[in-house]
């Protein structure tokens, strides 16, 4: 079988529609990949609505069918040019348990010093971009 021979006007052709058909399978998947993603989160929002969240953490219930799980977080970020600075304000010890060697914020951490001192714990908020992130859904068959 020779892999190398010359491709004929009649094949040219033949790839060209194989191509267009395949293109055209692909973007009708893509817009229902588009469409189902759409339907999802609106679901997701719609059980959220219903059952509500936590702040920040999950909450469960648990229907004839299902265990749904709503899971809630946020997304910290730290303002990496005024960090340095809250460095020197509060003190290395303090500022090694809130910041790990990335500047990545130690969320357990940062709760405990809000509860044993609020004067700091402003210090460190003020490089700290918090969010909420999306929450997650998460639906068990019971049986």
């Amino acid at each position: 079988m020779n892999l190398m021979r010359p491709v004929t006007m009649d094949e040219k052709e033949a790839t060209r529609e194989a191509l267009d058909y395949y293109a055209a399978l692909l973007e009708q998947a893509k817009l229902r990949e588009a469409e189902a993603r759409e339907h999802r989160i609106s679901i997701e929002e719609r059980i959220v609505e219903l059952m509500g969240c936590e702040l920040e953490g999950s909450r469960s219930e648990t229907t004839p069918r299902f265990k749904v799980r709503t899971t809630s977080k946020f997304d910290r970020k730290v303002d990496q040019t005024k960090v340095s600075h809250v460095k020197r304000l509060v003190g290395e010890e303090t500022f090694n348990k809130i910041f790990r060697t990335k500047y990545e914020v130690d969320v357990k951490a940062l709760r405990s010093l809000r509860d044993e001192s609020q004067r700091k714990y402003a210090m460190v908020t003020n490089v700290i971009t918090t969010t909420p992130s999306k929450t997650s859904v998460v639906v068990e068959s019971v049986h």
